[in-house]
């Protein structure tokens, strides 16, 4: 076992600066509840669901779980679009049929920016509501998960 206290100052420098080198992982969470009243337009479904998205801390790759029941017919498609609460924008990512859905989703910059704006919905369509079942806008769940700070790095010491 080794005495920190023993260490060489000069080497307790180099590894104070090669830890602030280091990259901070700050991957972001975004989540929704899927609902028939965030459709647009507004359906009479008994439908629900959830979605979470992990965003990794340089935004090239999305981690995805879409879980939903109670469709009112069957579904016929579900997709990340592109566009604010109450409003329908065009789609940005095929997610397939099922549920539960789970999968990378790779976002181009400028998707990225819109997921942490709550610009990116999850819309589940279906036989009956072609236009989109159930919706939800994702929002910011979770800050940056992973720090080091200065306090942490003087715990090793004591």
């Amino acid at each position: 076992m080794y005495n920190l206290r023993r260490i060489h100052p000069t080497v307790l420098v180099l590894l104070g600066l090669l830890l602030l080198s280091v990259p901070v992982m700050a991957e972001m969470a975004f989540e929704t509840t899927i609902t028939a009243a965030q459709a647009v337009p507004i359906t009479d479904s008994g439908g629900y669901g959830t979605a979470t998205i992990i965003l990794s801390d340089d935004g090239s790759v999305a981690a995805y779980t879409v879980i939903f029941a109670g469709l009112e017919s069957t579904q016929t498609a579900a997709h990340f679009h592109n566009a604010a609460v109450g409003e329908t924008g065009p789609v940005v990512f095929d997610l397939g049929l099922g549920s539960p859905l789970s999968g990378f989703w790779y976002p181009t910059v400028e998707e990225a920016a819109e997921l942490t704006a709550g610009r990116i919905y999850v819309n589940i369509h279906s036989e009956l509501y072609p236009a989109g079942e159930i919706r939800g806008n994702f929002h910011l769940t979770q800050v940056p998960t992973e720090t080091t700070s200065w306090g942490e790095i003087k715990l090793l010491y004591r």
